[in-house]
């Protein structure tokens, strides 16, 4: 077995961050976005290295970081159906490595995010947002004073 490398190391615990911060919420974290470009940076560093993984592990790391594209590029469309269908596109599948929590975790965030577009939606659908429901209601209050 070979030993990891320090760059191994640091894109595993960055990637794990990553995944955890998705799962949490995308939109509160700013900084979201600028780790996975380094995570990106970084897995290339670690390609171009003669001690570098396995082709298998590479392909899981090169996996995670694209899932975490689609959830950031959906995450950066304005309309909720949009978002629906980048985020139902986004393939949860796709994320093959022999560690069941990245796949777990995956699952977990993959679940999340296509939940709150879909109630993103249904409150677009049914207006159901608070400022307008306070002002259909006050409407519908003096139509009947009428």
């Amino acid at each position: 077995m070979i030993e990891m490398t320090r760059l191994e190391i640091d894109i595993k615990r960055l990637l794990t961050r990553c995944e955890l911060i998705a799962k949490d919420d995308p939109h509160k974290d700013w900084k979201l976005e600028k780790y996975i470009l380094s995570l990106d940076d970084m897995i290339n560093k670690l390609q171009a290295l003669p001690s570098k993984p396995s082709k298998d592990t590479m392909m899981g790391y090169v996996k995670r970081v694209d899932f975490l594209k689609g959830v950031i590029n959906a995450m950066k469309l304005t309309s909720p159906v949009e978002r629906i269908v980048a985020a139902q596109s986004l393939s949860k599948n796709s994320v093959s490595t022999n560690n069941s929590s990245s796949t777990n975790i995956t699952t977990q965030i993959h679940q999340k995010t296509i939940a709150k577009y879909n109630q993103e939606l249904r409150a677009e659908l049914f207006h159901t947002n608070k400022g307008n429901f306070l002002l259909r209601h006050a409407i519908k209050n003096t139509f009947i004073h009428i």
